[in-house]
């Protein structure tokens, strides 16, 4: 089993920032479903330099994805909202991960801790509690969930699973970092 971080990949390609000063709060998503208060939001490409991908850059905590990734993702979506947006005049997709899996083992985590306050502010070194970790798919912790999404990949590569379809597919604009990976299925 391998559990990644999905980033988007900012030093090539462009990222959309919010058109109003409320969007960057709107936007920031929490693992809860935002369907009954969605209202069409608008984005501008920010580094219209950047290479165009079929991810724009918002937030770490979310994924905007061209209406093509989309269709082509949609099997490991299963636990995501599809919203829209618009970026420029083109639509695009808003994938709001509703899936919150409390499966961080944070007495065997390694914690970054604030130097003035002494809270937990990150983790150096995840690790999980396999027997709570999602079947497969995109999920979010409830520790870090204003501020990432993790993939979690079976050790029997499935065609479905979103790295893969990714990968296949020659899709652009992120990136999976491996944080954590185990052969042991026990605990």
């Amino acid at each position: 089993m391998k559990v990644f971080r999905v980033q988007q990949d900012v030093d090539h390609f462009q990222f959309a920032v919010p058109i109003s000063d409320d969007g960057w709060v709107k936007l920031q998503t929490d693992g809860t479903s935002l369907k009954d208060k969605w209202d069409l939001t608008h984005l501008r490409i920010f580094n219209i330099d950047g290479l165009r991908g079929d991810f724009f850059s918002f937030n770490s905590d979310n994924i905007i994805a061209s209406k093509y990734a989309t269709d082509l993702l949609l099997p490991s979506l299963q636990r995501c909202e599809i919203l829209p947006i618009c970026i420029g005049n083109t639509e695009y997709c808003f994938i709001n991960l509703i899936d919150v899996c409390d499966c961080l083992d944070s007495e065997r985590s390694k914690w970054v801790y604030g130097a003035t306050t002494g809270q937990k502010i990150d983790i150096d070194r995840y690790e999980f509690y396999i027997k709570k970790l999602p079947s497969v798919g995109l999920f979010k912790l409830p520790e870090t969930r204003r501020k990432e999404i993790l993939i979690l990949e079976s050790n029997n590569f499935k065609k479905d699973e979103f790295r893969n379809i990714y990968n296949t597919s020659k899709l652009t604009g992120l990136t999976f970092q491996l944080i954590w990976e185990t052969d042991n299925t026990q605990y």
